[in-house]
């Protein structure tokens, strides 16, 4: 949900009324559906910090990842594309893959990824919405209903990107108003 909420939700809402082209990107790097697995952690929140500077907590959390020839040719891709955009407004230039901006009808993001030894750079649909979310999270059986439960209600709730989730496993609202502070 905070996947979506962050790229593929903003860029939609956004999509009719900015002025300037949107390019919304996601990194597959250690996900299920990467070549490279990254045990226990998988493809989180953050992957991409050591693509941006070598000085990052997340090299030693998981070494001899980042150092790798595969996530060093996404890196220097994923950079090129940044300093483009920096410069520009437009990620695209020599040498590189056309990122096209978003698009609601198509609902395309870069997909940065790596083998072992190479980068995996595509432009793909990997959207999805927070009914499929919801319900895959329904059909997990990997925790019990009842620990689904508290999670949803407890650890999930009231998060600026949980109002499907909220609704859906009738969370309370956790959210004080001015007169209840």
């Amino acid at each position: 949900m905070y996947r979506i909420f962050n790229a593929e939700c903003s860029a939609e809402q956004m999509s009719g009324s900015y002025d300037k082209d949107i390019y919304v990107c996601q990194v597959d790097f250690g996900s299920d559906n990467s070549q490279v697995k990254i045990d226990t952690y998988g493809a989180f929140h953050g992957i991409f910090v050591p693509m941006l500077s070598t000085e990052n907590n997340y090299a030693k959390l998981i070494p001899n990842t980042f150092d790798q020839p595969g996530y060093e040719a996404m890196a220097k891709v994923f950079n090129a594309y940044l300093k483009n955009f920096l410069e520009t407004g437009s990620p695209n230039g020599d040498g590189l893959d056309k990122w096209g901006a978003w698009d609601n009808s198509t609902k395309e993001s870069m997909v940065f990824d790596a083998t072992e030894s190479d980068a995996v750079i595509a432009q793909k649909d990997v959207s999805t919405t927070y009914d499929d979310i919801l319900a895959a999270m329904d059909t997990d059986t990997t925790v019990s209903d009842d620990v689904k439960l508290l999670v949803e209600q407890n650890d999930m709730a009231g998060r600026w990107f949980s109002a499907a989730n909220d609704a859906h496993c009738e969370a309370p609202n956790l959210w004080l108003t001015a007169y209840e502070a």
